[in-house]
């Protein structure tokens, strides 16, 4: 295995426990490499708390993190696709051009999280917490957003064509040139939503 140990907590990498968020890239020697590749998936897992790890060479398609804090994280241009996130917490997470198409986000809490121009094409966002969050220029195409809580968001410029967003809470939200051509919007609450040149064409 060589004699590589961690820059961070200085342990051999076969028993490094390191909890300081050092990259798991780093590593040069293939040996190292799999013993640090094995680590990642082991952490991996529903509700791990993964607040302090560096995910930057994690592959994430199709993975479960159901319930597991990703909180604070640097996700950006990470891609989540079909991934099942039910219950995750990613308050304050950027997720800035991140791929969630088809992902189950589920009662996640997406709280004042940045998910500008993120494509969360046909994800289920059913009663996700969306307070504060920045989903400018976000594509969601056929998302399901049924009773989410949107409280404040920003959704300016967003794609939301043939979303369901039945029940959905959009007090205070912006929805500013927002693309919104057949979405369901039965019994949602736009109290002081910004609206202004939004396309509401045979939304409902």
């Amino acid at each position: 295995m060589g004699d590589e140990f961690c820059p961070q907590c200085e342990q051999h990498v076969g028993y490094c426990v390191c909890s300081h968020g050092a990259s798991w890239s780093e590593w040069d020697s293939s040996s190292s490499e799999k013993v640090i590749k094995k680590r990642l998936r082991d952490l991996l897992k529903p509700g791990a708390d993964l607040t302090w790890a560096n995910l930057s060479s994690a592959r994430l398609t199709g993975i479960d993190l159901s319930g597991a804090n990703l909180s604070k994280g640097d996700l950006s241009g990470k891609n989540f696709s079909d991934a099942k996130l039910v219950g995750t917490f990613f308050m304050d997470a950027d997720l800035h051009s991140a791929v969630l198409k088809n992902a189950d986000l589920y009662n996640a809490n997406l709280r004042s999280a940045n998910l500008s121009s993120a494509n969360l094409r046909s994800a289920d966002l059913t009663l996700a917490n969306l307070t504060l969050a920045n989903l400018k220029w976000a594509k969601l195409r056929k998302v399901v957003l049924e009773e989410a809580i949107a409280r404040g968001a920003n959704l300016s410029g967003a794609e939301l064509t043939n979303a369901s967003m039945r029940h959905m809470n959009l007090i205070d939200a912006t929805l500013t040139k927002a693309w919104m051509m057949d979405a369901n919007l039965t019994d949602a609450n736009l109290t002081n939503a910004n609206l202004t040149n939004a396309n509401l064409t045979n939304a409902n």
